[in-house]
């Protein structure tokens, strides 16, 4: 028979229950920066006009929706 306290019980819920919520939240950024990586591929800086458009196309020079100017695919930095 084994002999386990109390609070060895209680430390072994408290390790466990942050284990997984670590785990969650680790998870959870991963996505959080998946998607993000993904809605920023498909952005556009208008070298015209300065407006930020998104175009899903594969289309290497997209027009821009306002003031119709074609721009080249750059990648846009976040600051």
């Amino acid at each position: 028979m084994i002999r386990v306290s109390l609070t060895q019980i209680i430390l072994a819920y408290l390790i466990l229950i942050l284990t997984v919520l670590f785990g969650i939240w680790i998870g959870m950024d991963y996505l959080r920066k998946r998607r993000a990586r993904t809605a920023r591929k498909h952005k556009i800086h208008c070298s015209i006009c300065g407006v930020i458009y998104e175009d899903t196309s594969d289309n290497p020079l997209p027009q821009c929706p306002n003031c119709q100017s074609v721009n080249e695919r750059m990648k846009i930095q976040d600051i």
